[in-house]
């Protein structure tokens, strides 16, 4: 019996040693693999150069001719203003043709489609490299529908030709081809002599 109680006594010694030796080892195996890993280092900021807004550059040139076609287009409408231009409708369909006069007058244009329907309005001048304007418009009668213009007029100041669109209150259209057929200056006497 002493035999088998100072073998056990030996036994739980060994295995206490063992337990805590395992645990000491253990813990050293582990601080060990701590010390192996890679270090990682948190990137720097990095502090941007405040941006600076970026210059644009002209071109002299460019500006130039846009400077002398805005001039340019300033002396045609010019030219164009005060006058009355008789113009030949023509119906897409080739069924219809009709005289009518566009008047330019204090830098707005008006027709004589109908006479009492279609106001004056502004329209939008365009100048093209060849030297002629492009002009489109858009008239709004009350009863009528609405007129929509597009006149070319040559870079001779001596023609027009153009489009016009009549969409029509049941929301139909007609479109009509023109050319011009001469113009008169308008004076405030109303004595237009053709040119």
């Amino acid at each position: 019996m002493k035999r088998l109680f100072l073998g056990l006594l030996i036994t739980g010694f060994l295995v206490t040693f063992n337990s805590k030796a395992s645990a000491w080892w253990w813990q050293k195996e582990k601080k060990e693999a701590v010390e192996q890993q890679p270090v990682k280092q948190e990137p720097a900021i990095k502090q941007e150069a405040p941006k600076v807004p970026e210059v644009k550059h002209i071109d002299r040139q460019k500006q130039v001719d846009q400077d002398k076609k805005k001039q340019i287009l300033a002396r045609k409408l010019i030219m164009l203003n005060n006058t009355e231009w008789g113009i030949e409708l023509a119906a897409a369909t080739g069924k219809e043709k009709r005289q009518v006069s566009l008047i330019f007058k204090d830098n707005k244009v008006s027709s004589t489609f109908s006479a009492t329907d279609f106001p004056a309005t502004n329209f939008t001048p365009t100048y093209n490299e060849d030297g002629s304007l492009l002009l489109e418009t858009m008239q709004t009668g009350e009863k009528q529908g609405v007129l929509f213009w597009r006149i070319e007029v040559s870079a001779d100041m001596a023609s027009l030709r153009g489009l016009v669109v009549h969409q029509l209150p049941n929301n139909t259209t007609k479109d009509y081809n023109f050319v011009s057929s001469g113009k008169v200056p308008l004076n405030p006497n109303k004595q237009n002599v053709k040119e």
